[in-house]
């Protein structure tokens, strides 16, 4: 019997994504405490939210990346060494992640094995439902330790052609969609809430960026001139806040329905939001011209 290999340990980088994230909340960590450096007196940003938050995303990561790295390295000594077990046989039992299930199971000659896309792990664990290979009775070899496939070949006339991979992924996004309409339905506030509050932030990242002078000057602490690269630090930053934000308020306008009273709902809450922005941003004014105002009165 002929096979394809679609599957192999090492040729995926998917596991390192998951501690890759946290090099970006200590990257964001780290610009509040220098900037909380950097702006006279010494700022209560960096020791409320710029020192916990760093030590947290280092522990973090670094808990992820061991966790990820010793189990990489132990499956990568038992493929090295063809320390693994082989198994041939055809799917049976095949049972699909549905509801509340998060794992996907099959049996191949008396051998069970469970995967789910909802863990990270550098073995095989590519669901049917997003496009992966297995499927009820078709013909596969597994080189498997420990329950983790290291190595998938499938029947060579039953590998599934990439057109259909791509409309099974399309098929699940959209049962996870359906998934969180149907658990926004049974929160009648979320819908609302959610479209204002994105909708007010939206508006806010682009003040930010239209008015970006004061704002600088504002986390910075003191009256400019700046350094090129602080000004446009900042500037980069500001528009990666509004293109986050335009990005979650579009993407909550498509995902669900809206009834008249959900959309005056979300107005009301954008509105409040829009407020309470407001007012922040003139109590914000009025401490950069007291600066100003210490600033002028120190140099005369």
């Amino acid at each position: 019997m002929s096979y394809v290999t679609v599957f192999e340990f090492g040729h995926s980088l998917h596991p390192w994504s998951v501690p890759a994230f946290g090099f970006i909340f200590i990257g964001a960590a780290t610009v509040i405490i220098l900037v909380g450096r950097w702006r006279p007196p010494r700022s209560w940003d960096e020791k409320l939210f710029g020192w916990p938050m760093l030590i947290f995303a280092v522990f973090w990561t670094l808990i992820a990346f061991t966790t990820i790295f010793v189990g990489y390295w132990r499956l990568s000594r038992v493929y090295q060494q063809e320390a693994y077990k082989i198994v041939e046989g055809r799917v049976e039992n095949f049972d699909p992640i549905g509801g509340s299930k998060k794992s996907e199971c099959f049996t191949v000659s008396g051998e069970r094995f469970c995967d789910s896309s909802f863990w990270s792990s550098a073995a095989f664990n590519e669901i049917a439902s997003r496009g992966g290979p297995i499927r009820e009775g078709i013909a596969v070899r597994i080189a498997h330790h420990d329950g983790a496939i290291l190595r998938l070949e499938v029947q060579a006339d039953s590998v599934i052609p990439e057109a259909e991979r791509s409309a099974r992924a399309k098929a699940e996004d959209q049962r996870i969609r359906r998934d969180i309409e149907q658990m926004a339905e049974k929160m009648p506030l979320f819908k609302p809430m959610s479209l204002g509050f994105a909708f007010a932030m939206t508006l806010v990242a682009l003040y930010w960026n239209y008015d970006w002078r004061h704002y600088v000057e504002y986390w910075m602490g003191r009256p400019p001139p700046f350094r090129p690269v602080v000004t446009w630090g900042f500037r980069a930053a500001f528009l990666a806040f509004f293109l986050i934000t335009a990005d979650q308020l579009i993407t909550v306008i498509g995902q669900y329905r809206y009834s008249a009273t959900e959309l005056g709902l979300a107005l009301v809450a954008g509105l409040a939001a829009l407020v309470i922005a407001f007012f922040q941003d003139r109590s914000g004014r009025a401490k950069v011209r007291q600066r100003r105002a210490a600033t002028n009165a120190d140099a005369g």
